[in-house]
C-alpha cells in the first residue's frame, strides 16, 4: 500500500483499527519483550547492532516523517528488535485537544507496527494530572511499557508531577516491566521490572 494516497492525517493507516476509551484511543497489545539496548529512531540507517531496540525520546520533529510516509521506513523499523511506540510530545502548556491527539498518534502508529509484524513496546507519556484521564488509554494491562525521565528533574515540582504520573501508570496498566530512557528518580517501583537506558549505543558510536 502507498502511504502517500493516504489521507494527511493517517485516519485509514490501519483498517478497522481496535479503538477504547472516551476519545478513541487505538489499542496496543501488551508485550513483555526486553531489549538489551535501545538506539534513537534518528540513527536506525548508521547503527548496526539489529538486536537493539528503537526508541524516540528525541525532538518530535526528528520523527515527524514517519508519521508523515510510514511505509517508508517500515523494513528499516523491522531489522531491529523491538520497537518503542512514538513518544509524540505531551506538554502541561498544550491544548487538551493537541495532547489526546499526539497520545493517538502513538497508539495508532504502535498498533500498525503490530499489524505489519512488527514486536511493539508500548510509550507512556503524561502532562498534568488532567491527561491522566486519556494517556494511559489504549494499552494492554501486564506487559512491558517504555517511559522517559528527561526534563523531569528540573526540579522539585517536575519531579512530584514525574512521580505523580508514574503512580497513576501503575495502577491503571499494571505493568510488570517498565522501561525507563535517561536518569533514574528516587521511586519505590515494589515488585515491578526496572530497566535502565543511557543510550550507550551512540556513546559508543561516538568514541570510535
Amino acid at each position: 500500500m502507498d502511504d502517500r494516497k493516504k489521507n494527511i492525517q493517517n485516519c485509514m493507516l490501519v483498517e478497522n483499527p481496535v479503538i477504547v476509551g472516551k476519545y478513541g484511543i487505538p489499542f496496543l497489545h501488551r508485550e513483555s519483550y526486553i531489549p538489551s539496548e535501545i538506539v534513537s529512531f534518528s540513527d536506525i540507517k548508521t547503527v548496526k547492532i539489529k538486536q537493539a531496540g528503537v526508541h524516540f525520546f528525541i525532538d518530535d520533529y526528528r520523527f515527524e516523517r514517519l508519521w508523515s510516509h510510514p511505509y517508508k521506513y517500515l523494513a528499516l523499523l523491522k531489522q531491529f528488535s523491538s520497537i518503542f511506540a512514538p513518544d509524540f510530545s505531551l506538554y502541561v502548556d498544550m491544548p487538551p485537544a493537541m495532547k489526546i491527539w499526539n497520545v493517538y498518534r502513538s497508539r495508532l502508529i504502535g498498533q500498525w507496527l503490530q499489524k505489519m509484524g512488527a514486536r511493539v513496546i508500548p510509550t507512556i507519556a503524561w502532562a498534568e494530572p488532567a491527561s491522566f484521564e486519556y494517556c494511559f488509554d489504549g494499552v494492554e494491562t501486564g506487559g512491558t511499557v517504555a517511559v522517559s525521565t528527561v526534563g523531569a528533574k528540573r526540579n522539585s515540582c517536575t519531579i512530584d508531577l514525574w512521580k505523580r504520573g508514574i503512580t497513576a501508570l501503575i495502577r491503571t496498566i499494571a505493568p510488570t516491566t517498565i522501561l525507563i530512557y535517561g536518569e533514574p528518580i528516587d521511586f519505590n517501583f515494589e515488585a515491578i521490572n526496572v530497566k535502565y537506558y543511557n543510550n550507550s549505543i551512540l556513546n559508543h558510536l561516538h568514541n570510535l
